[in-house]
């Protein structure tokens, strides 16, 4: 006959233990991920109606957690219970640079003609601001690679890591994320330019040949709409007021275009009697 045994002594239930933290926080990094990337979607689809920037603000999280995770290996740092939770942690750390560039790119790309020049405005304003916060963040926790215990030391120098790959990687990364989407996002502006229909020029067919073009040509009118749909005024000839005739009087000449100026009719004055 058979009989059950469990394992006891502090190493096996230390194992075990470990083994049961080590699954859920592979699942918290997914779901970390699937949250926070459902979660930008709502948000940017509810306040700029753009959900498609939410998938593009993750695009670099993922790729700073893989550059951390072979990190690790480079180093021979091991993937357990403490650095997999700190994989989750890193990603709510590193999300928020990601964030602040994309949301000063939306504003920047209703202002400007182009991507190129949204990213570029984009990038010099507020990435010193943001490189400031990596190095302060990053520092401030990567202090603890000094400590004496060796955990606190290699979470402290993968925190540091961490936050210093999500920005980096969301300098490089995120703007050719952010031509994609302008390129092939529905609803951007080159998708939108690309489904507008084309605007035909008017021809002498119309009635309108040798009508001079509008001053707001090329392209848009005074109020933002095409030039086409706005049928343009032919100046009228300038033709001579007729002058009203002085019933008494004499009339000063003016301008050829310009009614004459009419004087009352001239008096003597009459000398006064001292």
């Amino acid at each position: 006959f058979r009989y059950a045994a469990t394992a006891t002594g502090s190493i096996v239930v230390f194992d075990v233990i470990s083994g049961i933290i080590f699954e859920s926080a592979v699942q918290g990094l997914f779901l970390s991920l699937f949250l926070t990337g459902g979660f930008l979607m709502v948000a940017y689809g509810v306040l700029e109606s753009k959900p498609l920037l939410g998938i593009v603000n993750v695009f670099p999280i993922l790729i700073s957690v893989a550059a951390l995770v072979g990190t690790m290996r480079a180093l021979g740092l091991s993937l357990n219970a403490l650095t997999a939770t700190l994989l989750s942690i890193g990603v709510g750390l590193g999300i928020a640079y990601s964030v602040h560039i994309t949301a000063r790119f939306v504003d920047e790309y209703e202002r400007r003609d182009t991507a190129l020049d949204a990213l570029t405005k984009t990038l010099t304003g507020t990435g010193g601001a943001l490189m400031g916060s990596m190095l302060t963040t990053s520092l401030g926790t990567g202090s603890l690679a000094l400590a004496i215990t060796p955990v606190l030391g290699n979470f402290g120098l993968l925190m540091g890591m961490s936050v210093a790959y999500s920005f980096f990687i969301s300098i490089l990364a995120l703007p050719p994320a952010l031509f994609l989407w302008d390129r092939y996002a529905p609803g951007s502006g080159s998708t939108a330019s690309a489904d507008a229909p084309a605007v035909s020029e008017p021809s002498a067919e119309d009635g309108d040949a040798g009508a001079p073009a509008p001053p707001w040509a090329p392209g848009l009118g005074p109020d933002n709409t095409h030039a086409s749909t706005i049928a343009p005024r032919r100046p009228r000839p300038l033709s001579p007021r007729a002058a009203p005739s002085c019933s008494s009087g004499r009339a000063l000449p003016t301008c050829r275009h310009a009614s004459p100026i009419c004087l009352p009719p001239h008096t003597p004055r009459r000398p006064r009697l001292v």
